[in-house]
């Protein structure tokens, strides 16, 4: 909790009790997905139907905490985010099988 205040990524009024409660629960799921994944081999339609519902837990979640706006984004976000679009735009240009998800999955 105290490194997300320091990167600036939580501010404002925080109830650390909720937002640590959001995080253990996206940390939990993930690696449940991830050991189910390994596990057994599922369909990308059962992936994907996890994740959707897995995402509108957590998005319950955040709305439930967000009007005290603890979240924040660094001052340098949308430049980093600026930069991996053009990085995927020069792949996709030189290899159209380019995909950067298969690369962040390795």
């Amino acid at each position: 909790m105290d490194a997300l205040i320091a990167g600036e990524l939580l501010g404002g009024r925080v109830d650390r009790v909720s937002v640590e409660s959001i995080t253990r629960f996206f940390l939990g799921s993930f690696r449940e997905r991830l050991a189910l994944d390994r596990a057994s081999a599922m369909t990308p339609e059962e992936r994907e139907q996890m994740r959707m519902s897995t995402m509108r837990q957590i998005g319950n979640e955040l709305a439930a905490v967000a009007s005290d706006r603890p979240f924040r984004y660094p001052r340098a976000l949308p430049y980093v985010l600026r930069a991996f679009n053009a990085l995927e735009g020069v792949g996709k240009a030189l290899d159209p099988n380019y995909d950067v998800t298969r690369i962040a999955k390795r």
